[in-house]
């Protein structure tokens, strides 16, 4: 398999109440290749250990399930049985026939526990009637299916208890007219690459930790900080919480915010208010919006990607910028208002508002990653990772799952 690329991408899953409940993991071995996984086996066996052995990913994904595109020739090999059932929803591709031979190999892979998606369906045909008794969830695809046989696909599906999940959702409207027709899950770029749809203002815990954070980043006196961190009883008990943990080694309990702030340092003070600034209010949800997760993995995958290219200089910024790049659909409020608020210079804003700069070629590259289940995305991964020069795609998909796990460790 020597010079074989590989590429990975995650997609939220979402249920009715837009709780985070499972990813969808996507590979990819070049830029036209619409495939997740080779015909041969070789190819098969290579995206298995990169995935589950290499990577890790089950433990990065924080004990979510996650979905993987299965093609024929993985489906009837003893390979996949390696996977661990209760940690995977084998997803068939549409080129997977729908012979008697592979609805066999569904049923005796679903006695052993593993549960079954069918995607890209667009019609109430007779391959849905043939899979459908042994696949638990039906995929359909909103930018291809025809309105008109919504109702009837809904009808059929549900008939048979089976759980409808609608992929590739670009709007609000189109997210709650679907909850209206029967759909339980949820995905696509309405959530993992969000537009602003309507406006949200930002709550007075969340102003009193942007105005923290522009204390940390603007190298405030520590007696100005810990003014500002008293007044913010919150994030004060976090800080206490994770400087008291046992990753930083010490020797006796502190008792104090000023030992805290000067142990973790406003590297690590910075990072935890801002992802505080993006968790829900709402406890039962915080830390599980995707949107959230997502502005955490981008901004500690660019952090790794400007320390592996040596731009030094540049790494500071890293963190706050794949955080802020969502921060107008999490607040709704316009991005000019966000640099504003944070008094953030030319470079940031460039990155931010255009996309231009180093920076601003860093954010670009971690948003095509998040498209690469779309063939234009894998095509604009695999250019900016030649354009910049950085990495090679093995070394770029470890910085993902390890972005990942810091992501779900946070």
């Amino acid at each position: 398999m020597k010079g074989q690329n590989y590429f990975l991408a995650r997609q939220p899953i979402q249920d009715e109440h837009q709780t985070l409940i499972a990813y969808e993991l996507l590979f990819r071995n070049s830029a036209e290749n619409r495939a997740v996984i080779a015909d041969d086996m070789s190819a098969s066996i290579a995206v298995i250990q990169h995935a589950f052995l290499d990577l890790g990913v089950d433990t990065a994904l924080n004990g979510k399930p996650a979905f993987i595109n299965i093609s024929e020739n993985l489906l009837l090999s003893d390979l996949l049985e390696i996977l661990p059932a209760d940690k995977v929803v084998l997803e068939l591709l549409e080129t997977v026939p729908r012979t008697e031979v592979v609805i066999n190999r569904c049923i005796a892979l679903r006695e052993k526990g593993f549960r079954f998606a069918i995607d890209d369906v667009m019609e109430d045909d007779e391959a849905l009637h043939k899979i459908l008794p042994v696949v638990d969830i039906v995929k359909v695809d909103m930018l291809g299916v025809n309105m008109a046989n919504l109702d009837v696909i809904a009808q059929r599906v549900r008939a048979q208890n089976k759980i409808l999940l609608a992929e590739k959702i670009d709007s609000l409207d189109q997210y709650e007219a679907l909850r209206a027709a029967g759909f339980t899950m949820f995905q696509g770029y309405y959530f993992a690459r969000p537009k602003m749809v309507q406006g949200r203002s930002i709550s007075p815990s969340a102003m009193q930790l942007l105005k923290l954070l522009k204390l940390v980043i603007s190298d405030a006196e520590i007696e100005q900080i810990e003014d500002e961190i008293k007044k913010a009883p919150e994030f004060m008990v976090r800080m206490m919480r994770l400087a008291n943990s046992s990753s930083y080694f010490k020797l006796e309990k502190l008792k104090t915010p000023r030992q805290a702030i000067l142990l973790l340092g406003r590297l690590q003070l910075s990072r935890l208010v801002q992802i505080m600034i993006f968790m829900r209010e709402d406890s039962e949800t915080r830390g599980a919006d995707p949107l959230a997760q997502t502005a955490i993995m981008r901004g500690r995958l660019i952090e790794e990607l400007l320390e592996h290219s040596q731009q030094r200089a540049l790494k500071p910024y890293g963190f706050m910028l794949g955080m802020f790049s969502l921060s107008a659909a999490l607040f709704g409020v316009q991005m000019e208002d966000i640099i504003k608020i944070l008094g953030l210079d030319e470079v940031m804003a460039a990155a931010l508002l255009r996309r231009e700069g180093r920076l601003g070629e860093f954010l670009a590259l971690v948003e095509a990653a998040e498209q690469a289940d779309r063939p234009e995305g894998m095509a604009a991964v695999q250019v900016a990772l030649e354009t910049l020069n950085i990495c090679d795609t093995t070394a770029f998909n470890r910085m993902q799952v390890d972005a990942l796990r810091w992501a779900s460790q946070m």
